[in-house]
């Protein structure tokens, strides 16, 4: 017989309480929640997302009393288990059924908490601090190497000023994209200058996602898309809302930048004044290193065509400037706060300052900046230097989950060399969308959430 007041006799009767606890409040739809002003109180609150879900799901923040609520999106990855500290009086967290397959809390009294090892400064750290009385501290720490992955990825969403609490994170995933509602109509604009949208698409499924963004830009371009696969049903798809598409295949060398240069050579971006080059980022399907390249797909994709408001205002710069020779997400423009030179360079050195070379840059003229991610647009004519390299689709090595020290990463860099070889330079743009009210936050402000804004 084991001892009552060992561990395990004392675990015993704590996890009675837990499942008592669970099946007495448990919620498909919304919880209801109150605090104190003097202490916050503490709650264990589990999410449970359905299968196939994004590793985020959104929740709808509400004060009693108030009309207004806040979606903020949290990360979950299968069940995930959070501290909720509040403070306010009460209010009330709602969410999809579609996405939270349900969602439990529990009051954490003061000696409950101290067998929570897992609670410590490292998870903290992960914290969101939600409103000015609410706070979400996710229970990664101790959970199985998934869990540590999506610590890791939260941190790095952090170092790229994407952390799940900034407004920067927010405004992104508020982006929610719809299929189109209409046929691409072209409006009554003037055809110059000549646009060609490139997108290499290596997860197909994602092109629903990118047709209900470019429908919604109602004006005349050349669709350029590239594969790793035929595909004729994704071919039919594709030029039925836009006729004339170009749809390539390439071996599966150098991602997005070999099927880019590819289409170079074959003269399939010629006679075309601007380019925008797009591609489906994922840094994983599912899991944790999905929330990464997710993030990074719609932050730099929203950037660029996330309206029509947007592509108009970066149309009329290049038009307006002609010293302009590329345009980037301001997000991942490096070197910037957030990332330094190690991270400019990364392990690309050697390869670099070759290429460099062979564009007739001397190592005391190579100042490397560039937009991470590759994904830009781009006057046609800046892209000339790059004939002088002798590059093919064969000269990128085949795909194999390389982080770094490839052709294609040195060439990531290198496409930022370009516009100062052509005389002409780099700016960047930045485009904040209109979230659903927020409640006042702590810390900050939200008066920039429905500007758009470009440098």
């Amino acid at each position: 017989m084991s001892d009552t007041h060992g561990s395990s006799g004392l675990l015993r009767p704590l996890a009675r309480l837990w499942r008592r606890a669970r099946r007495a409040d448990r919620s498909s739809a919304g919880l209801d929640l109150r605090g104190s002003s003097r202490r916050p109180i503490r709650y264990l609150l589990e999410l449970e997302a359905r299968p196939g879900q994004r590793p985020f799901v959104p929740l709808q923040i509400s004060r009693h009393g108030q009309p207004e609520a806040s979606t903020i999106y949290v990360p979950c990855l299968g069940r995930t288990r959070y501290v909720l500290e509040v403070s306010l009086p009460a209010m009330r967290i709602t969410f999809s059924p579609q996405q939270v397959a349900m969602a439990t809390r529990v009051p954490l009294l003061r000696w409950l908490r101290r067998l929570g090892p897992s609670f410590r400064r490292a998870e903290r750290r992960l914290g969101i601090e939600i409103v000015d009385g609410l706070r979400l501290t996710p229970l990664l720490y101790g959970r199985g190497p998934e869990a540590h992955e999506l610590a890791a990825t939260l941190r790095t969403l952090r170092g790229w000023g994407l952390g799940v609490e900034s407004q920067n994170f927010q405004e992104v995933m508020a982006r929610a994209v719809e299929p189109p509602a209409r046929p691409y109509q072209p409006r009554a604009v003037d055809p110059r200058p000549r646009i060609g949208i490139v997108l290499h698409l290596h997860y197909v499924e994602l092109w629903p996602e990118f047709e209900a963004l470019l429908a919604g830009l109602e004006r005349p371009l050349r669709l350029l898309v590239t594969t790793t696969a035929e595909d004729p049903d994704l071919a039919a798809r594709i030029t039925d809302g836009f006729p004339g598409a170009v749809i390539k295949t390439y071996p599966n060398r150098g991602r997005d930048i070999g099927p880019f240069i590819g289409l170079l050579r074959d003269g399939h971006l010629d006679g075309l004044d601007l380019l925008c080059k797009l591609h489906g980022k994922r840094s994983g399907a599912s899991g944790a290193r999905a929330v990464l390249g997710e993030m990074w797909r719609r932050a730099s994709v929203g950037d660029l065509i996330g309206s029509r408001d947007v592509v108009d205002e970066i149309v009329r710069r290049f038009s307006d400037t002609p010293e302009i020779g590329m345009i980037g997400s301001r997000r991942f423009r490096l070197p910037n706060e957030h990332m330094g030179l190690d991270s400019v360079w990364g392990a690309n050195h050697e390869q670099i300052r070759m290429l460099a070379q062979q564009l007739g840059l001397p190592d005391d003229r190579l100042v490397v900046e560039f937009f991470a991610g590759t994904m830009f647009w781009v006057r046609r004519d800046v892209l000339d230097a790059l004939a002088q390299l002798p590059l093919d689709i064969d000269s990128f090595p085949p795909e194999a989950g390389q982080l770094d020290g490839t052709l294609h990463h040195a060439l990531e860099r290198v496409f930022g060399l370009l516009p100062g070889l052509a005389g002409k330079r780099l700016e960047d743009t930045l485009w904040s969308s209109t979230p659903t009210p927020a409640l006042s936050a702590r810390g900050g402000s939200t008066t920039e959430s429905g500007q758009r804004q470009t440098a």
